[in-house]
């Protein structure tokens, strides 16, 4: 949890700020409060810093604004948010000059409160390196508001009152919202390659910005993802198209001649009014999934591609049980020619969205982490960590990337498979497979026995001491794990799916999935919705 720390006069507002938010909810935890400036600083030097400092600016002994002075001096890497019972601009202005987050007036808006936090947190979390966000005077300020206004997490009287001091035009008939994202190496997430790409961060801001400051109607500013941002004022709807696509050009031709960096420009549609200006960011950030299926453009502009829902659209059928045979095998080859045809057929596909190719990528994941989990009874093995394949996933920007992830996930598993950690003879192995391939099938010891040429006793056997289970568990197991992929998964009736997965009779099908499961097929659909 990140530690937040509270700073006021009065001990009434010190002891209300600590309950009036759940801060656990905020993934934020209040570590100490003090009474001045003088108690809080050596509170925070004792507890070896914090990560988002609360503070009133007048107080005894030592104001508010000195003691982030003071803290600043010291190196802590840490966030500011400043209360003030003085709508005074000269406190606020001083503030601004050391980079706080926001300033808040007394009393105090518990919802603007948490929008701040939550906005703190979310730049804390994404942000590659904290260098790019201690840029002084306005700037920290200045991105937080942009950046909750293009969120839609800002009041509009707030909004009013801040855009005044930070001079952000608010009366343009239009808006669009443009994201610049630089197309970095994402394969090292080494602390070294995170300050590099903070770098090219702050350079390609600094080049931004000097193709744009003769235009008064734009502002540019950096979210929390590392992306510049764009907000393009108009006076009429007819806006000027051309001469927005020559900017963009120039920017991104000084990015590439500047800094050998390639970049993705989307454009996200225009609306009518500063109150809409979240949906324009939304949709430009939208956008950027489309790199993956439209890998030469360098602008994708959201008039020439229709926004499609988060549904499938394209439907193609992928043999899962063809590639566990290739990764419990050890068929390295083959598989990698399975996963290359899926992603050919993918790119060829004339209604494929970016959608579609995350949710194959999702899906093939989990089909190869099941075939791990299911073919490693013991346990030798550890499955896949689906939080970092995930979040590795999300990460990358072209089909041949993902294809190539994909693959290497492939070979890991198959590398798993061929480790000293499971041993299991060509002949179980064979077994596995077969399982694998014809499970809704009368599959028994007699008739694997007759298939690989072996005593169907000896067979049980030898299924016991490699696998820890007996053959009649282990095949009625990956029946009902089957079922239940298809109950999560399709809008089969239950009978249907007790035949799909090789069980004559529906009762006795109801009464094993409950005693596997914990739960009734129906409780299970249940859970899901």
């Amino acid at each position: 949890m990140m530690r937040v720390f509270l700073v006021d006069d009065e001990p009434f507002i010190l002891e209300g700020l600590g309950s009036i938010i759940d801060w656990k909810k905020y993934n934020l935890e209040v570590v100490g409060g003090a009474l001045n400036g003088v108690e809080a600083l050596e509170a925070i030097k004792k507890c070896g810093g914090i990560d988002i400092l609360i503070t009133d600016i007048t107080m005894p002994k030592m104001s508010g604004l000195v003691l982030i002075e003071n803290l600043k001096e010291l190196g802590y890497n840490t966030k500011f948010i400043v209360l003030s019972g003085y709508n005074d601009f000269q406190y606020v202005k001083e503030g601004i000059k050391l980079g706080i987050e926001n300033y808040l007036l007394k009393p105090i808006n518990t919802q603007e409160l948490i929008s701040t936090l939550e906005n703190t947190v979310e730049k804390i979390q994404k942000s590659t390196s904290s260098n790019f966000y201690t840029k002084q005077d306005m700037e920290i300020l200045k991105d937080n508001i942009l950046y909750r206004w293009l969120t839609d997490r800002i009041d509009s009287i707030e909004l009013k009152e801040r855009s005044k001091l930070l001079n952000i035009n608010l009366n343009y008939s239009y808006y669009t919202v443009i994201t610049i994202k630089m197309l970095c190496n994402k394969d090292n997430h080494s602390e070294q390659n995170n300050i590099y790409k903070s770098q090219v961060i702050s350079k390609a801001y600094d080049l931004c910005n000097n193709v744009l400051q003769e235009i008064n109607s734009t502002i540019c500013f950096c979210d929390p993802d590392g992306n510049m941002v764009i907000v393009c004022g108009w006076n009429t709807e007819d806006i000027d198209k051309e001469g927005m696509y020559d900017i963009l050009n120039k920017i991104h031709l000084s990015l590439l001649n500047n800094m050998d960096t390639n970049t993705l420009i989307t454009i996200g549609n225009t609306v009518p009014s500063y109150l809409k200006v979240s949906q324009s960011y939304k949709s430009a950030k939208k956008l950027q999934e489309y790199k993956i299926i439209h890998r030469d453009s360098t602008i994708i502009d959201s008039e020439l591609i229709k926004m499609t829902p988060i549904v499938k659209s394209t439907t193609m059928d992928i043999d899962y049980e063809t590639l566990s045979m290739f990764i419990i095998t050890g068929k390295k080859d083959d598989a990698f020619n399975f996963i290359n045809e899926v992603y050919d057929d993918l790119e060829s596909s004339q209604s494929i969205t970016p959608c579609d190719v995350l949710n194959y990528s999702i899906e093939i994941i989990f089909h190869i982490n099941n075939t791990v989990h299911q073919f490693d009874n013991c346990g030798r093995t550890s499955t896949l960590d689906y939080r970092d394949l995930f979040s590795n996933l999300l990460e990358l920007q072209t089909m041949d990337q993902l294809r190539n992830y994909i693959i290497s996930i492939v070979d890991n598993s198959i590398e798993c498979f061929n480790s000293e950690n499971i041993k299991l003879s060509p002949v179980i192995k064979q077994v596995l497979s077969y399982i694998n391939k014809h499970y809704n099938e009368d599959v028994c010891l007699k008739k694997l026995g007759s298939v690989f040429n072996i005593s169907p006793v000896y067979l049980g056997q030898l299924f016991k001491k490699e696998t820890g289970e007996l053959f009649t568990e282990y095949v009625n197991k990956f029946k009902l794990e089957r079922a239940k992929q298809l109950l999560l998964n399709t809008n089969l009736k239950t009978a249907d799916i007790s035949k799909e997965v090789g069980f004559a009779n529906p009762n006795y099908f109801y009464t094993q999935f409950k005693k596997y499961m914990g739960m009734s097929p129906s409780e299970l659909r249940n859970c899901k919705s």
